[in-house]
């Protein structure tokens, strides 16, 4: 009930104005940083501006990100049966962990963009010099089984 007036109180005191505005296309040079409370602890985001379209850097902090790293410790000591419990105590989203890594060349006018496939694609060459093919899942099991 006291949500109820709390909701009530808000929308009698709802000052008038227009309820969407039209971002700018150029965000003016500066950055910013703001914080609030999520549901698996606090949420980070900041932003850099040059003064351009593209933000020079943008930042998002999401709790599992931080949350996710003390998992190990956690784990010292315990069993193997131990991990699902130990892991859903911090509530991961593991999606807010997906993280995508963009290189701007000073040389060049583009961006390279690094995604999830492209940082396979690189795992893949870089197990190849070393002599590992992990290019097909179940390649090396598959030759140790015709060898036998």
């Amino acid at each position: 009930m006291e949500s109820y007036k709390i909701i009530r109180q808000v929308l009698q005191n709802l000052p008038d104005g227009p309820i969407s505005v039209r971002a700018p296309r150029k965000i003016p040079a500066g950055e910013s940083v703001s914080s609030y409370e999520a549901p698996r602890g606090e949420d980070i985001h900041y932003v850099k501006s040059n003064g351009t379209e593209y933000p020079e850097r943008v930042k998002v902090r999401a709790p599992t990100l931080a949350n996710i790293q003390t998992v190990k410790h956690m784990l010292k000591d315990h069993h193997l049966a131990d991990i699902p419990i130990v892991v859903a105590a911090i509530d991961p989203c593991f999606s807010c962990t997906h993280r995508t890594l963009s290189i701007k060349h000073d040389d060049r006018r583009d961006v390279e963009t690094i995604t999830w496939e492209t940082l396979r694609e690189y795992s893949i060459a870089w197990y190849l010099k070393r002599g590992i093919d992990m290019s097909i899942p179940g390649k090396v099991l598959h030759e140790m089984m015709e060898h036998r």
